[in-house]
């Protein structure tokens, strides 16, 4: 008889076929609700809890020998035993299959075993079944997930609340956590005052359990099923940050690897997605997340976590009045995030936006300016050898490499003329990120005259959206869109603020309120 290490969803309902029950006797006999077995019906690949776990060893030790006869029929193929077909795998990138290569470490598993399981689930994701999920998935907005991660932490800690803020149209509910410090008020930067140590020691090892290791295959399936790009570039974790509106930023940064994030607490998110398309957003349907970010003090410990997390920055640039009489303004940029990028896909979002990650400078890089400057070469000026860490450059930004349009501002550096500011800081709720928000603005309306016509979106992008500082009732339409990552709207509310108080007459940015 073959023994079920882990269940899923696919082999829960083989053992109530072969016990010829409906949903709600198969319920029953397992003391079980039945939007529970449903749900293992709507997903073949979940993982039960542990304590569902054991309700299903039982149910399987207790059954009679025709049972389990007929059990042993209906499963399906242990994956492990088999191997994946020949081809499945053989156009993946080969980032991602260093990615599977390592789950099997992580989990101490057998070389192969998480490339077999990553196959069998890619025979199900099919292009009708991939289409569906992400359908499901895209109904789920941004404040069903705020008002969510509001339910599951509803105790703050350490003088730390969901960062809420309201307009003429209504209040705002976020997932960002925020304590005052960090949004007390803006902190330049490029000029000295974002200051980052590198701790060289290495990250701790990473260890996966079954359920753990099973959503970390299912999330490589449906990336090799979806396309989505994946880099597994390294990133820097942050182990402690402080924040004075006075002295600055300061902190320190460890080294890790996107495939330590990209599958293990990025999953939590898609987790409370799919939790609330099923009506089953609760702890106990939820053990990603009860692994990964279990109270809003946890979320708080740095040290303990070593968060990934990015800088994303609303940018804004002086234009004169036009020819049919609008007054001279900013121009705002605002992102879809294209379905290729891993995570936030689909959603609105500031530009740039990204991961915090070093280039060829481990300790210069750690500086938040230089991500920001980097992101506004890669995604907006067109210097797409970025992206691969400059492909063997050894100084990719240096001045002789630089697009016209970021010449020309590393050659006006003056406040007067252009900043980059950071405008906020927060740990996201939702994926446990760490995330630093930012205003980049260029009050001399000469840059945009001359290189507004070279600004182009990235991959990363669907499409660019432009919008007025000055158009107050497009810009209150633009907040309560609920396609915004939360921490896109975190960055977007803090930076229009900023932009109110140093844009003068040039803006009419909405009142906003905020609640800390």
């Amino acid at each position: 008889m073959r023994v079920i290490d882990t269940w899923t969803g696919q082999e829960a309902t083989a053992l109530q076929r072969a016990f010829r029950l409906s949903n709600e006797a198969f319920a029953a006999r397992l003391g079980i609700a039945v939007r529970t077995v449903a749900n293992w019906h709507a997903k073949p690949a979940v993982v039960p809890v542990p304590v569902m776990q054991q309700i299903l060893d039982t149910a399987h030790r207790d059954a009679d020998e025709d049972e389990r006869a007929r059990f042993a029929q209906l499963l399906p193929p242990d994956p492990t035993a088999l191997p994946s077909e020949p081809g499945v795998l053989d156009h993946v990138d080969q980032d991602l299959i260093n990615a599977i290569d390592w789950l099997d470490e992580a989990a101490e598993l057998p070389d192969g075993t998480t490339e077999a399981l990553v196959a069998s689930r890619l025979a199900e994701l099919d292009p009708r079944t991939s289409r569906r999920i992400k359908r499901q998935r895209s109904k789920v907005g941004r404040s069903a997930l705020a008002d969510a991660v509001a339910g599951l932490y509803p105790t703050a800690a350490e003088n730390a609340s969901l960062y809420q803020a309201s307009t003429a149209s209504g209040p705002i509910r976020t997932t960002m956590l925020v304590q005052p410090d960090w949004v007390a008020g803006p902190v330049p930067l490029g000029s000295g005052q974002d200051q980052f140590d590198l701790d060289r020691s290495p990250i701790r090892p990473v260890h996966l359990d079954d359920a753990a290791h099973a959503a970390a295959s299912n999330r490589v399936a449906e990336i090799v099923a979806t396309g989505s790009r994946f880099f597994d570039a390294q990133l820097y974790a942050l182990t402690g940050v402080t924040i004075d509106r006075t002295a600055g930023i300061s902190g320190t940064f460890q080294l890790g690897q996107f495939r330590e994030y990209a599958l293990t607490t990025d999953l939590i998110a898609t987790e409370l997605v799919d939790g609330l398309v099923s009506d089953r957003a609760d702890w106990s349907s939820l053990p990603l997340r009860s692994r990964y970010l279990p109270t809003p003090l946890s979320a708080l410990d740095l040290g303990s976590r070593r968060p990934a997390g990015g800088v994303l920055s609303l940018f804004a640039a002086a234009r004169p009045a036009s020819r049919t009489g609008w007054p001279a303004d900013y121009v705002l940029l605002i992102q879809e995030r294209s379905g290729q990028v891993v995570n936030a896909n689909g959603q609105l979002a500031v530009i740039p936006k990204a991961f915090h990650q070093p280039l060829v400078n481990y300790a210069d890089d750690a500086h938040l300016s230089m991500t920001l400057q980097r992101e506004l070469e890669e995604e907006l000026l067109g210097r797409d050898d970025l992206e691969l860490g400059g492909q063997g450059v050894a100084d990719p930004i240096h001045p002789s490499r630089l697009s016209e349009p970021m010449r020309w501002l590393m050659e006006h550096q003056d406040p007067a003329i252009w900043q980059m500011e950071c405008t906020g800081f927060g740990v996201n709720l939702l994926t446990g990120n760490y995330e630093f928000a930012a205003l980049t603005a260029i009050h001399d309306e000469h840059w945009w005259g001359s290189f507004g016509g070279d600004v182009l979106a990235n991959w990363e992008a669907n499409h660019l959206q432009q919008y007025s500082a000055r158009d107050t009732a497009a810009l209150l339409h633009l907040i309560q869109d609920d396609r915004w990552s939360n921490e896109g709207l975190f960055a977007l509310l803090r930076g229009l603020l900023r932009l109110s108080e140093v844009g003068g007459d040039r803006t009419a940015i909405p009142n906003i309120s905020e609640e800390i």
